[in-house]
This record gives C-alpha cells, structure tokens and sequence, in this order.
C-alpha cells in the first residue's frame, strides 16, 4: 500500500459543526451518527455549510465510502451543496437486515487529498429501532443524588413507543456509581468525592436484531476546578512550567497537592512545573492534581496529560546528502526557487549565445572558402605563363646575342600597336618611344623548380 503525505504551510482545516449536532435532520437516528431508513426509500439531506472552518480560500468536499472506496451506485453527493441523495437498496439486495452502509464526507484544501472528514452510516431494515435524544446530557453534583427519566420515552419502534421489557440493554464504560434500571430505563445514582465527567454508551437490542446507541455524557460540576481534564507539553531537556490558575473557579482558596510518579515534577503555588531529563522517551504521563477549598475543605482532582515530545534534530557539521520527497503540487507549493531560476536576461542569453556562436563558425567557414579559392586562381595563373622556349632567340638559325635579338624585336614593331602581355591577362597599352628605345623581354629560371623571374629592359 502507498500513501502520500502532503506537507502545507496553510492552517488544517478543522470540524465546526460536530455530526451529533446534525445527524437528527438527516432521519430517525439509531445512533449519534447513524440514521435509519427503510429498504427502497428515497432520501436526501445536507450537511450545513459550515461543517469544517477553514481561514484559507475554500475548501474542496468529497465523499466515499468509509473505508475509502466509491460510492454505490444508489446514493450520490453534490458538492456544491453538500447535499445526498439516493433511493436505498430493496430489501432483496440486503446481506443481513438491517444492514448498515458507512460513508465519509471529506474536506480538504488540496485538491485530490483529505484534510477533516466526518463519518455517518445509514441503517437498511424493514424496522426501524430510533431515539429523539441519540445523546443525552446530564450534569451532577458531588455527594448530590441525580436521576434521569425520560430515556424511556425517547426510544422508538418504527415511529411508535417501545416497552423497556421488549429491549436488551447493554453499557459500556458506565461510572460505577452510576445505574440504569432494565424496568424503568431510570439512570440514577450519586457522585462520590472523587467522581469525574464521564461519557458511556448505552446499546439496546430489539426482536428484530436491530440497535440502538445512546451516549451518555455526565458532566460533574464543582465550586473548585472549572474543567477537570488538562493537557500540556513538554520538551526533554527543557524547562516547562504550567499555571493551573485559570481552570480553577476561585485560585485565592484552593491549595494544590501533586501526585505523580515522576520526580522531576513539581509544584509551587498553582504552578506545576520540571525538567525532563534528556534521556526521556517520547510519551504521555499522567499527573493526578488534587485541589483543596480553603474554606469549605472540599476537594476535587483532575487529571493532567503531560505529553512529552521529541528532541530536536541536531544538524551534523559535516553535510550529508539527504533524500527530499516528492509531493502533488498545489498552488502555493510553488516556491520562489521557480520565480527567480528562469529570468529574462537568462533566458535571452541562452538563446543569443548559441546563434553567435553559429553565426562566427560560419563566417570562419567562408573567409577560409573565399582565401582556397583565390590562392588556387593565382596559382592557375601563374601556371599559365610558359617557359622559355629554346631557340626562340635564334636569327637566321643561329644563335643571337641580346642585342641582336633586341634589334630583331624593335624591327619587328610597329608604330601604334599594343604590346600584348599575357602575366596576369592584362593589356598594356602602346607607349611611343623616339628611337633608338629598345625594349627587351626575358624570362629567366636559373634552376628547374626555381621561380621564374621576368626581365623588362629598356635602353636607348
């Protein structure tokens, strides 16, 4: 099985509008948080809006049943209203009657996940066992003798007045002072000196296997504490103290006495308080206060839930790798790691930094294209250019020397013609010289892989 838990830094919505405070307009109860109903009958009713307080922006609502499964088919829920309806099952389709069906009404303020439910059943039967008063509420006086009858009249079979006989009655948790009459249904007894609030519940049992819960709540009031039931905190290792002063109806008369298996608690005045050693585990003890009257020398003792927490995690000099969890992000989950790892100037530098990049490679690319291409031009040109051919400054089959060969090449020139010079493939144009210019071109190589050089020679 997997679960997953959800960590928030918003308030736990809680429960306003206890179920036992409800539950009445829903039907005839068979308990504080049971309905009866009889098989193949429409029903539909409504939790108040503000069964769960939340300070947040709202809440999102959910129904299941109670072990966390669908709905059937025969019963659905709006949400927005908070609403059930439904047409219960025939009696055919019964497992057992009467059968009862648990459901759980969830609200949460993140969605898909449950923060505060409330679970209700509905009771299928062909008879209906139900009370007016699924809870009933009395307060007693110390060493004052009370009584309760109207329990009898409350009970119901099927809409009509039941004879206590007809029932089986069964209590749990029941003050041993306190007695219920099998006869009468009377609740009766007296509180002794040392008697507490109490709650017990009271089951009956009719002929047809149906039941009936009724809570009995008794509260005992007295002139010493004004809530006989305390809790607080405390931390190994650390000092707490807690003032009894405020649960008390008159503190200037009231002497305190401590009963407690622990040492290290104390009390002075009406102050309780200690050091947890460090060594101490997590836990509950129970401290027993018994408060005096000066005055009237009545007592009364409540009893204090200390809870002792965990020591604090100490952090280690020397850094760990730790695992975080993964959770369902909601709204406010996302942090602020999200609004500053992704601002505009880092984002435009990751764009412009890759095509700058591409952008000078290819520049690169091409001046080193254009550079191949002109080298391999001139090289072609200057592959271009022939040798001297041998012999070609020979006159009438021998040998010329240069000035026989200069006299030969100026006797063969014409006024107003262009000298054609094929290095570089350009024209040079005709330039009249007044005799006796000569002009005289050589190309000379001294060795065979030497470079050649051209000669101009000009000479009168």
């Amino acid at each position: 099985m997997t679960a997953t838990l959800v960590v928030t830094r918003r308030p736990t919505p809680k429960l306003n509008i206890p179920l036992s405070e409800q539950i009445q307009r829903f039907g005839d109860t068979s308990s504080p948080s049971a309905f009866a109903a009889f098989p193949a009958s429409d029903f539909s009713f409504s939790f108040a809006k503000d069964t769960f307080s939340y300070v947040g922006d709202g809440l999102n609502y959910y129904a299941t049943s109670a072990d966390n499964s669908p709905l059937p088919s025969w019963i659905k829920f709006d949400a927005s209203s908070l609403t059930f309806t439904g047409r219960t099952p025939p009696f055919e389709s019964l497992l057992q009657p009467p059968q009862k069906f648990d459901f759980s009404l969830s609200g949460s303020d993140i969605v898909g996940f449950s923060a505060v439910s409330v679970v209700f059943s509905i009771v299928v039967g062909v008879h209906r066992l139900t009370s007016d008063t699924p809870i009933v509420r009395i307060n007693a006086t110390r060493k004052t003798e009370m009584s309760y009858t109207a329990l009898a009249n409350s009970i119901k079979l099927d809409g009509n007045a039941v004879a206590p006989a007809d029932l089986d009655l069964s209590a749990s948790e029941l003050p041993s002072w306190l007695s219920v009459d099998n006869t009468t249904l009377e609740i009766q007894g007296t509180p002794p000196d040392d008697a507490q609030s109490s709650n017990s519940t009271l089951t009956f049992r009719d002929n047809y296997a149906n039941t009936l819960d009724i809570l009995l709540s008794i509260t005992i009031t007295t002139q010493i504490f004004r809530n006989t039931s305390l809790a607080f905190e405390a931390t190994p290792g650390e000092e707490f103290s807690f003032d009894i002063e405020p649960y008390l109806w008159l503190p200037s008369d009231i002497e305190l006495e401590l009963d407690t298996p622990e040492s290290w608690i104390k009390v002075e005045g009406l102050v309780v308080s200690g050091t947890p050693p460090r060594a101490t585990l997590p836990g509950k003890t129970k401290i027993l206060l018994k408060a005096t009257s000066k005055s009237s020398q009545e007592s009364e003792t409540a009893t204090a839930n200390l809870t002792l927490l965990s020591l604090p995690a100490i952090s280690s000099t020397v850094p760990t790798p730790s695992v975080t969890p993964s959770v369902t992000p909601t709204n406010t989950a996302i942090s602020d790691h999200s609004k500053h790892g992704f601002q505009p100037g880092y984002i435009v530098l990751a764009i412009l930094l890759p095509l700058l990049t591409l952008a000078i490679a290819a520049f690169l690319i091409i001046c080193c294209r254009r550079r191949r291409r002109q080298q391999s031009a001139h090289d072609d040109l200057k592959n271009k250019i022939s040798d001297p051919i041998p012999g070609s400054f020979v006159i009438n089959g021998e040998s010329s020397s240069r000035d026989g060969s200069e006299q030969s090449i100026l006797g063969r020139m014409k006024p107003n013609e262009a000298i054609k010079n094929t290095l570089d493939h350009h024209w040079i144009p005709y330039v009249p010289v007044e005799q006796p210019l000569i002009l005289s071109l050589e190309i000379v190589r001294t060795k065979p892989n030497a470079v050649r050089v051209l000669h101009i020679f000009l000479a009168h």
